[in-house]
């Protein structure tokens, strides 16, 4: 198995981190200079035959919403890439989020258009990527692995807000009938403290103030909002969210969440880091907003893997027809030797000379065709013919 190599990028720097067998290890930072570049870029040569996943975590990010005419084939394919330039234009790291179809009236299919809206800051890290023909096996949000893994938080999530903590700060993120709605990041929040607390609670008010703008969440009602916190950070900030009466707060424990979802090792702190990069990693079909161009160089690593394990299916196969022709061959040799030992028992069986267990026939003419018994004692003499006797 090739190493997995775990980017992540906000707009300070780019962590390198590990993958291996369900943990997640640190393995190397780059500050958002020239000189962090380079040496990301000598770290990517050194490494350039292993796989590579970036998780960018910036606030310039955008959510649209759109409602769409139920299509399939090439026209839904048409259909979603207008629609992308249509709400992102110019924003190549984009995608579109299929929330499945309305309940009522045409039945149409509902998306939500997800974009990195600040190119200019992801472009230098994968330029170095593109230099060492790294395969890139795509481009990420906190937001969109999100809407996979609330569903592991144990509670509702049909309508409710999640907090979570990271290295760029402190990342809310609606959900609206079980999915992925909305996402803001709040940066310079990415440890609760004493001096924290007052803002962290500030912020999540204003995110429940424009969801409330936006319709989003009816007047009047309690929105659950769970805090994805450590056990203490959450205790030490629980204080502080007591007087917010439209919030209903539940926490949930960071330890708890990596334990379901399979992370090995204890979580240090209150950052989700660790349980984002291991769930990225592991789980299959998420969404990703790197166009094709970007990941040309994993799609090469794909066919060079299926070359390879054809080749090793046709040389099992072989070995395997091998294998038969020698057990049919070992078969047949065993065979021919039970008949060669069967034939010489039964002619150990049989006496020396044919001639001494065969009867003297008595006849009187040693040809074949006489059948009459021969009654002399005396061997019998052919007369000769007529015409030849005088």
């Amino acid at each position: 198995m090739p190493t997995r190599h775990l980017l992540y990028l906000d707009a300070n720097s780019m962590r390198c981190f590990l993958w291996n067998k369900g943990r997640v290890s640190a393995h190397g930072q780059f500050s958002a200079t020239d000189e962090g570049i380079a040496g990301f870029s000598r770290h990517v040569q050194q490494h350039s035959g292993d796989l590579y996943t970036m998780l960018v975590d910036l606030v310039e990010e955008g959510f649209h919403y759109e409602t769409l005419p139920f299509v399939r084939g090439s026209d839904r394919a048409a259909m979603i890439e207008r629609k992308r330039g249509q709400a992102f234009f110019g924003s190549p790291l984009s995608g579109a989020l299929s929330l499945g179809r309305a309940p009522d009236g045409r039945r149409d299919e509902r998306f939500l258009f997800v974009a990195l809206t600040r190119h200019a800051v992801v472009e230098p890290w994968l330029q170095a990527l593109r230099a060492a023909n790294a395969p890139l096996t795509g481009i990420h949000s906190p937001a969109l692995l999100f809407d996979r893994l609330a569903q592991r938080l144990g509670g509702d999530v049909s309508r409710a807000l999640v907090v979570s903590l990271a290295p760029s700060g402190m990342r809310q993120t609606f959900f609206h009938g079980g999915r992925l709605r909305f996402s803001r990041l709040s940066a310079g929040l990415h440890q609760p403290g004493p001096q924290l607390n007052a803002q962290c609670s500030a912020e999540i008010l204003k995110t429940h103030s424009y969801l409330v703008g936006q319709r989003l969440i009816p007047r009047g009602t309690r929105l659950p909002v769970f805090m994805l916190f450590d056990e203490a950070d959450y205790a030490a900030l629980r204080p502080a969210l007591a007087a917010l009466d439209e919030l209903e707060f539940h926490p949930a424990p960071l330890n708890t969440l990596a334990t379901r979802i399979g992370l090995r090792g204890r979580t240090i702190g209150s950052s989700a880091l660790p349980l984002l990069l291991h769930w990225m990693a592991r789980e299959s079909g998420l969404l990703q907003l790197a166009p094709a161009s970007e990941r040309r160089y994993y799609r090469v690593w794909q066919a060079r893997q299926a070359i390879n394990a054809a080749g090793v299916l046709v040389l099992a196969g072989t070995l395997l027809f091998a294998g038969k022709l020698y057990f049919d061959a070992a078969q047949l040799k065993d065979r021919i030797d039970f008949l060669q030992t069967c034939k010489r028992a039964q002619r150990r069986k049989m006496p020396n000379c044919a001639c001494c267990s065969t009867p003297a026939l008595s006849c009187r003419c040693r040809s074949a065709r006489c059948s009459r018994p021969c009654t002399r004692s005396k061997p019998c003499v052919r007369k000769a013919p007529r015409h030849a006797r005088g």
